[in-house]
């Protein structure tokens, strides 16, 4: 029987266990697959690095966000209670960081000094390098469901000593940036016709600059966010919070587009209030889409008026009401604070829940057919929808 070459890495910073997370398993030289539990892959033996086309598996859903991904489930028409607060970090510590995924080096790349991960199918990141120390390569932000290839390389040489590949598995794909916080990427979700919110185009997160006291995203935090991919920036701040900056701090040749004006209000406000900014935001996003843009969305901190953008935008491809909220709490994973997807009579139109119910006066027997119906009183046409639906669900 050919052994298994499994890599699984799991920094257990909680007590909070892995629930409900599939992983597949391929055994590297017959090709058989099964799917196993992480629970259960953990008792496996790790083997090592023997045969070119072995396959290291790995999960970069950190266990809070797991945990809660895998055992909350809401209801659509109840939003008297929240379970976030059952799946918090621990004071000065960090949920919205991926785990890392270790890559050990196989016997025959035991000189190896650095690694160079890429797609084996293509697309707009850029290769990632990592150093090896001790036998050992840490690499991040994997698009889930995707094989990369594994060149093990030494100093001064090109030709590699060995070559791996490894599969990410799971579907929420966080990104851990130093100082830019809760960011993480559009897709990954169940949508509409049973397909799934494609990764890599869109991505959330807080401001890139703070010009209230001059903090800035790290040069680290620019080139990851480069390396991924991006291409345009779309800030939801007004003229006041933004500094009326006119070019992205991720780079001159970064499209930059900022909403004009005031700003606009998060939550029911944006979709009573500023329907013109709605229709903006999407044909920004639309058009984006069409010139081969990912585009990173933000407000000052990725929580409110972000969080409203993406219930629109994943809402219209058909996410369920359940997952819309799960993506909007996990922002409470991240040093930003607690989102409660619970409605507050108090702060009237101010809360997520007030959100869902300024759509009851659209016709629609469910929240995708009500969101249609938005869309199209703020002239955004069926033509438009179905073109971003096109780019945006596979």
């Amino acid at each position: 029987m050919h052994k298994i070459t499994t890599l699984i890495c799991l920094l257990l910073f909680s007590t909070v266990p892995l629930i409900g997370q599939d992983v597949m398993v391929v055994r590297s030289q017959k090709g058989e697959s099964r799917v196993m539990r992480v629970s259960d892959l953990l008792a496996i033996e790790f083997t090592d690095h023997k045969q070119q086309n072995d396959l290291f598996v790995g999960t970069e859903i950190n266990p809070l966000a797991s945990a809660y991904l895998g055992t909350v489930v809401y209801s659509d028409d109840d939003y008297r209670k929240s379970e976030i607060g059952r799946f918090l970090p621990p004071e000065g510590t960090r949920g919205d960081h991926p785990l890392p995924i270790r890559l050990h080096a196989p016997k025959e790349a035991a000189t190896a000094d650095r690694v160079r991960v890429f797609s084996a199918e293509g697309g707009f990141e850029l290769p990632q390098l990592a150093k090896v120390e001790r036998g050992e390569a840490v690499v991040h932000h994997l698009l889930p469901n995707r094989t990369y290839r594994v060149l093990w390389l030494a100093e001064n040489s090109f030709a590699p000593l060995a070559e791996s590949s490894i599969f990410a598995t799971g579907e929420l794909r966080m990104i851990g940036l130093k100082r830019v916080l809760n960011v993480r990427d559009f897709g990954g979700w169940p949508a509409m016709e049973g397909r799934r919110v494609r990764h890599g185009w869109l991505y959330r997160g807080a401001q890139l600059h703070n010009p209230a006291d001059g903090t800035i995203a790290t040069e680290a935090d620019v080139t990851e966010l480069r390396r991924l991919g991006i291409r345009a920036e779309l800030d939801l701040r007004g003229n006041q919070e933004s500094g009326k900056i006119t070019a992205s701090p991720l780079g001159n040749d970064i499209r930059y587009y900022r909403i004009a004006g005031g700003g606009i209000y998060p939550y029911a406000e944006m979709i009573t209030r500023f329907p013109e900014d709605i229709k903006e935001v999407f044909r920004e996003v639309l058009d984006n889409l069409r010139q081969g843009r990912p585009t990173y969305i933000h407000c000052a901190q990725g929580a409110d008026r972000t969080g409203t953008i993406a219930f629109l935008l994943n809402g219209i491809l058909g996410v369920s009401e359940s997952d819309l909220a799960k993506d909007f709490e996990l922002t409470s994973l991240s040093p930003v604070g607690i989102r409660s997807r619970v409605f507050y009579p108090e702060q009237k139109e101010i809360n997520y829940a007030a959100l869902v119910r300024a759509l009851d006066k659209y016709n629609g027997q469910t929240l995708l057919e009500r969101l249609e119906n938005y869309f199209l009183s703020v002239g955004i046409t069926r033509a438009e929808i179905e073109e971003y639906r096109l780019f945006m669900l596979y």
